[in-house]
């Protein structure tokens, strides 16, 4: 190829990773558990609240479990800075918030994805690893006050912990 026609590939594998991201979101808010783990590796990481999770199948799994106990949600992806590594991959950070129903009540979170992307033999970008990095999350009337604590990840059942960003 030339060099051209390298950075128009490019351009369009850029396109079709910040769709990766969007699929993920409405995937996510759809409860579409086959679309999710279509967007994973066989072999993905994906690390999030929950701790570390290995293979496509337990990803699938875990947001499976974990869609049965929240109410509706509206991920919202703000934005993506993407990397090349290679003509099949690249490393990127998404930064986005979500708002859900947890335990009947309205929680909010903000953070960062921290993303390994490889382009499989068909074709399609997936995710190889996606880590989760939390700015906040907490029930929407404890923001007010929670947003100027150093404790910004509450989650149901669990004593509140700092931030992972500062």
């Amino acid at each position: 190829m030339s060099e051209i026609e390298d950075r128009l590939q490019w351009v369009e594998d850029r396109w079709a990773l910040n769709d990766l991201i969007v699929k993920y979101s409405v995937a996510t808010d759809d409860g579409d558990i086959d679309t999710l783990a279509d967007l994973y590796t066989e072999d993905a990481v994906f690390e999030g609240s929950s701790g570390v999770i290995r293979g496509r199948q337990a990803i699938a799994d875990f947001y499976r479990e974990r869609l049965a106990i929240q109410g509706p949600s509206f991920h919202i992806p703000y934005s993506q800075e993407v990397h090349q590594i290679s003509t099949t991959e690249a490393r990127g950070v998404t930064l986005g918030a979500v708002e859900m129903a947890l335990e009947g009540k309205a929680f909010w979170i903000a953070m960062r994805y921290l993303d390994h992307y490889i382009k499989g033999v068909d074709g399609k970008w997936r995710f190889r690893e996606r880590e989760m990095r939390q700015y906040y999350a907490m029930p929407f009337e404890e923001l007010s006050e929670g947003m100027a604590s150093e404790l910004r990840k509450r989650w149901p059942g669990a004593a509140p912990q700092p931030a992972d960003i500062p």
